[in-house]
Parts: C-alpha cells; structure tokens; sequence
C-alpha cells in the first residue's frame, strides 16, 4: 500500500483562563496533544500559533486567524481538542 506524503499543518492554541489551564487545556498540555495527533496521522506541524485570551473580548477571533494563516501558507489547520474552542 503506498503511504501518502505528510500533510504541513498549523497548530494553533488559545486558552482563555485559569480555570482551562488547570484542567489540562494549558498552551502546554495543547502543544503536546497536537504534537501526539500530528505523528499519529502522519502530519507535520510547520507553525504553533498560541493565544492566551478570551476570544469574545478580541476584536478578532483568534482560532480564526490560524486558519486565515493556515491557508496563506498553503498549511492545513489542525484542529484543537475541544469543538467548543472553534467557535
């Protein structure tokens, strides 16, 4: 079976409080989730993006701005744990 050429991805991270931190969704704890998603599905991440803030006091949204990133570098966004964080 042929394997396909590895995807180059964007991580991006944003924890918005202290409470997400401490229940395992620190910058940290997401990098190192990504990082064990990436070599499992044969992806290389090109970029980590991190924000620590909340996004409905940002002007912009910061998840967004990863995928905005993600596509001017012709890179795949990777996504994050937790589908509420892509709102």
């Amino acid at each position: 079976m042929l394997e396909r050429a590895p995807l180059n991805a964007v991580l991006g991270v944003r924890v918005s409080t202290d409470k997400q931190a401490s229940i395992g969704d620190s910058p940290e704890d997401q990098i190192e989730q990504g990082k064990r998603y990436a070599q499992l599905n044969n992806i290389v991440i090109k970029e980590t993006l991190t924000y620590a803030e909340s996004s409905s006091k940002a002007s912009y949204q910061p998840m967004q701005h990863v995928v905005d990133y993600a596509i001017d570098q012709v890179y795949r966004p990777l996504h994050t744990s937790r589908i509420g964080r892509l709102s």
